[in-house]
C-alpha cells in the first residue's frame, strides 16, 4: 500500500459522494449512477474488503430497485 493509492481510493469515494449528490439533487438518472458507482468501485485499488462488500451489497439492492421501477 502507499499514499499514492490511498489518495487515489479517497478520490474515488469522493467521485461517488459527488454523483450520490448528483442522483439526489435530480441531475444523474438512476441507471447513470448504478453504472457509476459500480465503475468507481471496481478501479479502487487497496479498498478494505469488508468495505467493499458492504458497499457492493448496497449497490445490488439499488440496482434491484432499479429493475422493478422499469
Amino acid at each position: 500500500m502507499t499514499g499514492t493509492d490511498y489518495d487515489y481510493d479517497l478520490r474515488q469515494i469522493a467521485l461517488m459522494e459527488s454523483r450520490i449528490l448528483q442522483f439526489e439533487a435530480g441531475n444523474l438518472s438512476r441507471s447513470r449512477l448504478i453504472d457509476d458507482l459500480d465503475s468507481l468501485l471496481s478501479c479502487m485499488r487497496i479498498i478494505d474488503q469488508n468495505w467493499r462488500d458492504l458497499f457492493k451489497s448496497e449497490w445490488w439492492t439499488l440496482e434491484q430497485v432499479h429493475a422493478v421501477a422499469l
